[in-house]
């Protein structure tokens, strides 16, 4: 068996102070964790909003924690599985990267979008995404139609015109493409769950597979609000 280097665990705090118009919107805090069984990467902002920032905390600091405990163990055994047929095997380091896009900031409004991707093996990696949008009158997180004032079924209407319009004259390989986007935008909470919203444009995000297949990617609808 290969003598395993062991590389040491690297975690580095970076905060970054990001400014709108002269005033603090958000700060940034970066991770970083290298080993011979994990790469980390997580980023993600503190609005100094409570309810935001414990959102955030709960569902992406949390969950990278969490992987990163879980993380050696899972290695460990998958590395044993692969040497039961080759002694000399090692499992690939497992990928826990979290990112955020440029957040929307508005007199009313606060809204995020996260990208999580996870490796632990196989043909390719899964990709998550997490959006929250705070009301800033309210003090509360918003649902998609509480912030943008339409009902699931308008916005299902739009999203299924738009996605059809987009990918029905995609190779199908024999798949229902019209079928499998009727289905990921039933107007139900859970399909709409992800969306950005600046006051003024609704943009409603589909992870791989719920709209269309893994290749087609991640997809979007814009939708214009009065």
């Amino acid at each position: 068996m290969k003598k395993i280097v062991f590389l040491g665990v690297l975690s580095v705090l970076v905060a970054s102070l990001c400014f709108a118009g002269g005033a603090k919107d958000y700060e940034t805090t970066k991770t970083t964790d290298k080993d011979n069984y994990l790469e980390s990467k997580v980023s993600y902002p503190t609005f100094n909003i409570p309810v935001l920032d414990e959102a955030i905390r709960t569902s992406i600091v949390q969950p990278s924690e969490e992987f990163k405990v879980t993380s050696k163990s899972h290695w460990e055994a998958h590395t044993a599985l692969l040497q039961e047929t080759d002694p000399n095997a090692v499992a690939h380091p497992y990928v826990y990267q979290v990112s955020y896009d440029k957040p929307l900031i508005t007199d009313k409004y606060v809204s995020v979008l996260f990208t999580t991707y996870m490796f632990e093996g196989g043909a390719h990696g899964i990709t998550k995404l997490t959006s929250f949008t705070y009301d800033k009158e309210q003090d509360k997180l918003l649902s998609i139609t509480e912030a943008s004032g339409m009902t699931l079924e308008e916005i299902a209407s739009l999203c299924q015109l738009k996605l059809k319009a987009d990918l029905e004259s995609e190779p199908s390989s024999g798949v229902d493409r019209a079928a499998w986007i009727e289905e990921g935008t039933k107007p139900e909470e859970q399909n709409f769950r992800i969306f950005t919203f600046d006051g003024t444009t609704l943009t409603v995000y589909f992870e791989h597979y719920t709209v269309a297949p893994y290749a087609a990617g991640i997809q979007k609808v814009e939708i214009p609000c009065n």
